[in-house]
């Protein structure tokens, strides 16, 4: 479980896991929401995000966050993990990004 690291203000918190296979890399994800301290209501229409070496991005899963919740995506990408450069959790209404970890 490798953590991700706060891109923007946010209540949420996650660990991803990537297993390579032959046809690319299966990604789970376990996303936990705090309490919301902002004015504005959190996001809640999320996406997990591949970003390639070469930099092109691909959406790979959506969910709707709750408060209080926990949230398991799980994706799939043709890329191998030598070929991610990061993944990214972001609001799939603004394409804001909220966490990333970096590979």
């Amino acid at each position: 479980q490798l953590p991700m690291v706060e891109v923007s203000q946010t209540p949420f918190s996650a660990t991803i896991a990537l297993n390579d296979f032959a046809w690319g890399t299966r990604i789970d994800m376990a996303c936990s929401y705090g309490q919301w301290g902002g004015e504005a209501p959190p996001p809640s229409n999320l996406g997990m995000v591949v970003v390639g070496h070469d930099g092109n991005k691909t959406q790979i899963a959506t969910w709707l966050g709750l408060s209080n919740a926990t949230a398991l995506p799980s994706g799939n990408t043709p890329l191998h993990v030598n070929d991610i450069a990061a993944v990214q959790l972001a609001s799939t209404d603004s394409g804001k990004v909220l966490l990333e970890r970096q590979l």
